[in-house]
């Protein structure tokens, strides 16, 4: 996970969680993904497909799965992810993305 953040996300970054988290650089980014693979460390998330919908703009959709540490029950969440290019170019080189 920290290998994709550093690889895919600029600096500059911007994500938006459903209003509720807004990580604005990598570091914070960092922060929130050790979070979470603190309580779901086995997380794995793949892109099952992208969309290109205008200049500068890709949506991706996916699912993540984990092991709920608690029941120990195998879990599946599906995301949907708009990712946009800070400058309006036909295909964001370095996206960022911003999470419905």
């Amino acid at each position: 996970m920290h290998a994709m953040i550093d690889q895919c996300y600029p600096q500059g970054l911007r994500i938006s969680v459903n209003g509720i988290l807004t990580p604005t650089d990598r570091d914070k980014f960092h922060r929130v993904a050790s979070r979470i693979l603190g309580i779901a460390p086995d997380r794995r998330a793949a892109i099952n497909r992208l969309l290109h919908t205008g200049a500068g703009t890709v949506a991706a959709e996916g699912t993540s799965t984990f092991t709920d540490t608690v029941s120990g029950a195998t879990r599946r969440t599906y995301w949907c992810s708009i990712w946009t290019s800070p400058t309006a170019s036909s295909t964001p080189t370095a996206p960022t993305s911003t999470s419905p």
